[in-house]
């Protein structure tokens, strides 16, 4: 029974720093991003509906696909979508 019951303590522990080395990997690893997307204005933040509104998108590991959705209070359209 002695042998059983440290061979148990001996799988408990080892998942537990399984766990805790995963989680450390996600939190460290630059796959996992911390930091959200940047976004701002090349110009004016008013738009007049008739000129283009430039913004600018910036991310640490690169824009890899962004979509623009103008909403109002009864339409939801999608003005530009977009992979890069």
């Amino acid at each position: 029974m002695r042998k059983k019951n440290g061979f148990m303590k001996f799988i408990v522990t080892l998942i537990f720093l399984s766990a805790i080395a995963a989680a450390g990997f996600v939190y460290l690893s630059p796959q996992f991003e911390q930091n959200k997307p940047q976004i701002s204005f090349m110009s004016n933040k008013y738009w007049n509906l008739k000129d283009k509104l430039k913004i600018k998108i910036d991310d640490e590991s690169g824009v890899k696909y962004y979509k623009v959705t103008f909403i109002d209070s009864n339409n939801k359209q999608i003005i530009e979508e977009k992979v890069l």
